[in-house]
C-alpha cells in the first residue's frame, strides 16, 4: 500500500494534531502487505461543546480515500471562592479564634485541578489552615457541580489590624482565585456586674 497523504479536515480540524512521534502512516510511506501502520493523535479544544473532524487516508487502494471521523467534547472547570473576604473580627491577642470557612465551588462543565492553595499578603503567619477538616489541597481536584473547603483560624500576635489573602491556583480561567482575611488583634476585658453588691441591713 503506497500512502500518497495522510490528513485531518472536517469542522474542528484544528482541534485535533498528528503526534509526530510514534505515527508511521506518514505521507509517502508504503504498508507492506500484511503489516500495519498507526496514526496517534491528540485532543485539545479551544472552545466549549462537541467537536468533529476527520484523518483522511490518500493511497492507491480501491476506493483511493479512507476517512475516520474524530469526535471529543470541549469542557471547562470555573473556580468561586466564597465569601470574597473573611472577617474574624475582634480577636484577643494570643489566642486563637474558632475556625471559619471559604467554600471553593467548581461550577463549571469539567474537573477543576488545584495547583496550590497557600496564604500570603501582608501578615500571614497570624492566619492557619486547619489540617483535616480542610479539603481543598494542594494537588486535589474538585469535580463539576461541587466544592471543598478551606477552614482558617486566626491568631493576633499584637494589638493591631492583621491582613492576610488566601489564594487557590489551579486550571480555571483565570487561573487564580483570591479571598482577602482580615482580623484585630485586642486586649481581654473582664466586666463585673453589678460594680457594687449591697445586702442592706442584716440581723445579727
Amino acid at each position: 500500500l503506497s500512502l500518497t497523504t495522510v490528513a485531518l479536515g472536517g469542522a474542528n480540524a484544528s482541534q485535533f494534531a498528528i503526534v509526530t512521534a510514534g505515527t508511521t502512516c506518514t505521507n509517502g510511506s508504503t504498508v507492506l502487505a500484511g503489516t500495519t501502520c498507526v496514526v496517534k493523535l491528540t485532543f485539545t479544544p479551544t472552545a466549549l461543546g462537541s467537536q468533529t473532524a476527520t484523518v483522511t487516508f490518500t493511497d492507491n487502494a480501491s476506493p483511493t480515500t479512507q476517512v475516520v471521523s474524530l469526535t471529543g467534547t470541549g469542557v471547562f472547570p470555573q473556580a468561586s471562592p466564597a465569601p470574597a473576604t473573611l472577617a474574624f473580627g475582634n480577636q484577643t491577642n494570643g489566642i486563637t479564634s474558632g475556625p471559619q470557612t471559604v467554600t471553593l465551588t467548581n461550577g463549571g462543565t469539567g474537573t477543576l485541578n488545584l495547583t496550590t492553595v497557600a496564604l500570603g499578603g501582608t501578615n500571614p503567619a497570624a492566619f492557619a489552615i486547619v489540617p483535616g477538616s480542610t479539603t481543598c489541597t494542594n494537588a486535589s481536584t474538585v469535580a463539576a457541580g461541587a466544592s471543598c473547603v478551606v477552614n482558617l483560624t486566626f491568631t493576633p500576635s499584637s494589638l493591631a489590624s492583621f491582613s492576610a489573602t488566601l489564594t487557590f491556583t489551579d486550571d480555571a480561567s483565570p487561573i487564580t482565585q483570591v479571598v482577602n482575611l482580615t482580623g484585630t488583634g485586642v486586649t481581654s476585658t473582664v466586666n463585673f456586674s453589678p460594680s457594687t453588691v449591697a445586702f442592706g441591713n442584716q440581723r445579727t
